[in-house]
């Protein structure tokens, strides 16, 4: 008979392929798409006039705010999204702003920054994909926006120094291990009308 932890496993591992089936359309979506360079950033545009952040230069540092349109040969481009791993092992990344015009950050987007101390995250965003912020030692505290219905598993995984987090008020899913081994975390804040369907 299978056991209950055998089928979490399975489960587990199940919804991790479809996720690597969902990142590699992006990414062969993004291989179709103009690449364009601006302040050391790298964009993905769109045939809808949309833009994603799809990597930054290697000795990117500071302080960064993502603009929430950019302009190429006349056309002004929307930025909607964080495409996977785009600033993944930025050590030098010590803040991050991201424009109400993104709804999306994919999985790993952040991941290993381990000198980010301050994200202020979009007020239309919807979804906070795998492991987005893992292992960001930095990061103390982090307020979830009330758009946001989705933190995929392990989003904050190993955040070590995170004291206190507030929740969506809109949120629906909170995935496997979203705050697994954030051992400093002490505050977690869950609005009255959250009202979660699915705890992983």
């Amino acid at each position: 008979t299978l056991k209950v932890k055998d089928f979490f496993r399975m489960y587990s591992i199940g919804k991790r392929v479809w996720v690597l089936i969902v990142g590699l359309f992006v990414i062969m979506s993004n291989a179709f798409a103009q690449t364009i360079t601006l302040n050391r950033i790298s964009y993905s545009l769109n045939s809808d006039l949309t833009a994603t952040v799809v990597q930054r230069s290697p000795e990117y540092s500071g302080n960064v705010t993502i603009p929430s349109t950019i302009t190429y040969n006349g056309e002004t481009y929307t930025v909607t999204t964080i495409g996977p791993s785009a600033f993944e092992y930025c050590d030098g990344l010590t803040s991050i702003t991201i424009p109400n015009s993104v709804d999306g950050i994919y999985g790993k987007a952040f991941a290993y920054c381990r000198n980010l101390t301050s994200v202020i995250l979009s007020d239309s965003l919807k979804a906070i994909g795998y492991e987005a912020f893992e292992d960001c030692d930095g990061l103390t505290s982090i307020v979830i926006p009330n758009s946001v219905t989705l933190i995929d598993y392990k989003a904050f995984n190993y955040c070590s120094n995170l004291t206190s987090v507030i929740l969506s008020d809109s949120l629906k899913t909170l995935g496997y291990r979203s705050f697994y081994n954030c051992s400093k975390l002490s505050s977690i804040v869950i609005p009255n009308s959250v009202s979660l369907t699915s705890i992983e």
